[in-house]
Parts: structure tokens; C-alpha cells; sequence
């Protein structure tokens, strides 16, 4: 199989600590002309990775994933952070996911801007491929493993935001007060 498909969740790990393939992306140009001059055994072999539609699709696809899981990264991070906001964050990105699966299966790419960029320059939306899919639908199903007991039903998330959204008429207080005899029903 390819090398997308063998991705492990260490891999997703490193990549999602940098922004590497933004660098690589910004400067494939130089990088072929200086393969193009190098007089080392692969260069030549290296040349034609940079040129094959297929692997370069692979890369940007691979960018606006770890866009994303960057943002994420971000969002997670920093100081005052409570369980409700890492707890709401996780389960957005998990949301997202089916969607971003949904955008390469309908080629609008919407969340895939450098993939969309690339095919347009291409001409071949054949490069969306089912490995790209699959990788998709690994990582949901892993964030669904990895944070399966994360979960917070969300009238507790609601009432940890604004109280006073819970409505009049719901048995949230008795339920709390079954829960923590210590607290008050009021």
C-alpha cells in the first residue's frame, strides 16, 4: 500500500507538531531545481516523486489535514482552560470529521483549500483518492476510541456555561441532588 495508508498514529503525532508540510509546500519549486542541478545517484529519483500528481496530492491533502489538527492542537492548549472547553473542542473537531469525508467524496474540497488549489492546476480530481478517504475514517474512529470516556452529557455543559439556560420544567436539580447529596437542589 502507499505510504498514506501506512500512517501511524506516531506519525500524526510529528506531523501535527509543525507546520512541515506548509514548509515543504512553499518551497517544492526550489527544491526540484535543486535536484535538477544535484549530481547525487537519487536525485533523479527524487525528481520524479516531486513531479507525480499522485504523491504531491497526497501532500496537500496531508497539509489541510494538519491545518486543521493544528488548529485543534492550538485550541487545546493555554492556561484557564476547564474540561467543558476541551471537552467542546474535542467533540467539534469529531463532528468535523464526517464532514471533511463528505467534502473529498463530493470533490467541493471546502476544507481542503491547498488539495483544491492543486487539483485546479491540475485537472485531475482522480488524485482524491480512497486511501485519503480511509485515512479520514481512521482518525475519526480513533478520536472516537482515544476520547471515548471524555465524554460530558451536555445538560452538565450547559449548566457549567449559564445555569439559567437549563429550563424551569427539567428534573436537572433532583438529578444533581441524587447525584451529590451535598448539593443544594436550589
Amino acid at each position: 500500500g502507499s505510504r498514506l495508508q501506512r500512517l501511524t498514529s506516531d506519525d500524526v503525532r510529528w506531523f501535527s507538531k509543525g507546520t512541515e508540510h506548509d514548509r515543504f509546500w512553499s518551497i517544492k519549486e526550489e527544491i526540484i531545481i535543486f535536484l535538477g542541478n544535484c549530481s547525487h545517484n537519487n536525485a533523479e529519483k527524487y525528481k520524479k516523486v516531486l513531479n507525480d500528481n499522485a504523491f504531491l496530492a497526497n501532500v496537500c491533502f496531508l497539509n489541510d489535514l494538519f491545518v486543521h489538527l493544528n488548529t485543534l492542537n492550538l485550541q487545546l492548549q493555554g492556561r484557564h482552560k476547564t474540561i467543558i472547553d476541551l471537552t467542546e473542542k474535542l467533540n467539534a473537531f469529531r463532528d468535523k470529521l464526517p464532514l471533511f469525508v463528505t467534502d473529498l467524496q463530493t470533490v467541493k474540497l471546502l476544507h481542503f483549500p491547498n488539495l483544491k488549489d492543486f487539483i485546479a492546476s491540475t485537472l485531475d480530481s482522480a488524485t482524491i483518492t480512497n486511501g485519503m478517504i480511509e485515512f479520514l475514517k481512521k482518525l475519526q474512529n480513533n478520536f472516537n476510541d482515544r476520547f471515548e470516556d471524555f465524554n460530558i452529557p451536555n445538560n452538565v455543559m450547559l449548566f457549567v456555561r449559564d445555569p439559567f439556560k437549563i429550563p424551569p420544567t427539567s428534573d436537572f436539580s433532583s438529578n444533581a441532588k441524587k447525584l451529590l447529596s451535598s448539593v443544594d437542589e436550589g
